[in-house]
């Protein structure tokens, strides 16, 4: 019998009950196929126009446990109790449905031949494929059995013709129409909502891993915490560890903490300009995986340095240099330098001895440094201008 598709789509939608039961069958007969019948109705729409037509699967009623490949049941007398518990199901149509438990759902060629033999029964025929692979699926096709007029002309060659075979009559044959069918499932909007925004904002974040460095911090393993401390000093790890003073140590620090690579021998201004080209090409996808990494990894890089012997006074004089080394690309054209500045501005720890006070406003107070010469005099405690702006904090000025 020839097989026609067509190319329109009906719909199915699977409801929480048969969601239920076929997750329920799944886990009580494990890798067995099972099959049994199922019922649905027509929700809206004609077969005559199938991309209109909306049917919904209600009810399964096990029929069948067979072996790892094959299954077959024929309705029996016991279906009378499925009527009297569903007196519902009553109005319902049914056709079958059967699992490939762990292989692929789809139409194997036993599946077709199914279709064809029970599709004459009906006017037209549904048969669902279930499996619990890769969480589950749900494939399904409407069968219906069509006569077509076959017209029979013969044509010789070599001028021959028979008396009586110009008269030859249309023959019927039978083909199986097939229409295919589009899952959906019975939910709630707000689950396919909730779905939706939960796997766009994963879409654009794995968008940005395929193509930026940003996406695997490489902190904190023991072998990067050891190169840190190598680089900072003998006193890692101990009850005085080195404080990062000149530019370049510092830098080198903000480039670790910025490109979430203890390993990077990239230098600051490197860093800071991927970053700008990362932000321009992503947008919001970035902006979205970005800062929460890079504010673990100022706090990570941060541990692995120093750990927790830090006093308040040196943690925050640390952070404030930070900020000062920042401040030579304040105006270099990088847009997120605020988001970076508020960031390094949230470690301050306003609790510190009066000694070491603070202004307590958002944004501290930035003394601007025309080289780096002067700046690593002022980190270093020798600037007479930055001593003139640390006194006057100390004074509440």
């Amino acid at each position: 019998m020839q097989q026609v598709e067509f190319k329109s789509k009906a719909r199915l939608i699977i409801s929480k009950e048969v969601l239920a039961q076929v997750s329920y069958l799944h886990h009580k007969v494990g890798n067995i196929e099972w099959s049994g019948l199922v019922f649905y109705k027509i929700v809206s729409g004609d077969i005559n126009d199938p991309a209109t037509l909306v049917l919904k699967a209600e009810r399964v009623y096990l029929m069948d446990i067979g072996s790892a490949a094959y299954t077959e049941f024929s309705p029996d007398e016991s279906i009378v109790d499925f009527y009297q518990k569903y007196p519902e199901a009553l109005t319902m149509k049914w056709g079958m449905l059967h699992t490939h438990h762990d292989m692929e759902a789809f139409f194997s060629g036993t599946d077709t031949e199914e279709l064809k033999s029970n599709a004459g029964a009906h006017n037209f025929y549904l048969s669902l494929i279930v499996n619990f692979r890769n969480g589950g699926n749900f494939c399904a096709k409407i069968g219906i059995i069509a006569d077509i007029e076959v017209e029979t002309k013969y044509k010789f060659s070599h001028g021959l013709s028979f008396k009586g075979l110009e008269d030859s009559k249309p023959t019927l044959d039978k083909q199986l129409l097939t229409i295919n069918c589009v899952i959906e499932y019975e939910l709630d909007t707000f689950d396919f909502d909730r779905y939706d925004s939960i796997r766009k904002a994963k879409t654009e974040a794995e968008a940005v891993k395929k193509v930026t460095s940003f996406n695997r911090p490489s902190f904190p393993t023991p072998s990067n915490q050891l190169n840190l401390g190598a680089q900072f000093g003998e006193g890692f790890g101990k009850s005085n560890p080195y404080i990062p003073k000149t530019v370049s140590e510092i830098e080198s620090y903000l480039s670790k903490a910025l490109s979430l690579d203890t390993k990077t021998a990239d230098g600051l201004k490197e860093v800071l300009d991927h970053i700008k080209k990362e932000q321009k090409q992503y947008g919001e996808a970035f902006d979205l995986m970005f800062w929460d990494a890079f504010d673990f990894g100022l706090n990570t890089t941060y541990y692995a340095v120093f750990g927790d012997t830090l006093e308040i006074e040196h943690h925050n004089a640390f952070f404030k240099q930070c900020i000062m080394c920042l401040d030579k690309y304040r105006l270099s054209g990088y847009p997120f330098y605020d988001k970076i500045i508020d960031i390094f501005d949230m470690y301050i720890d306003v609790d510190e001895p009066a000694d070491f006070a603070v202004e307590t406003k958002k944004t501290p107070k930035i003394h601007k440094f025309s080289n780096e010469n002067q700046l690593s005099k002022a980190i270093a405690g020798k600037d007479k201008a930055f001593l003139k702006l640390k006194k006057g904090k100390k004074d509440g000025k």
